[in-house]
């Protein structure tokens, strides 16, 4: 299941890019999609890290505890 999620959750990532490549959202969305994939973890926490530190908190965008959580997710 998380595998499949992550391979929509790549779908929809490439097609934003198309539309705006510099959403910051973006970064949050492709390191979950890695996560879920279990792959390539060190970049997934890294863009995560980059999302927490670089983008202000905005009701329209992932929480910041969102990402927290999702970096949790890694160490397990």
């Amino acid at each position: 299941e998380d595998r499949k999620n992550a391979h929509e959750i790549q779908r929809a990532v490439d097609a934003a890019k198309h539309i705006d490549p510099k959403d910051p959202r973006l970064d949050y969305y492709t390191a979950v999609g890695l996560i879920l994939r279990r792959n390539e973890l060190p970049t997934a926490e890294r863009l995560l890290r980059s999302y927490v530190a670089n983008v202000p908190q905005r009701s329209d965008y992932p929480s910041h505890r969102a990402a927290e959580q999702w970096l949790s997710r890694i160490g397990r």
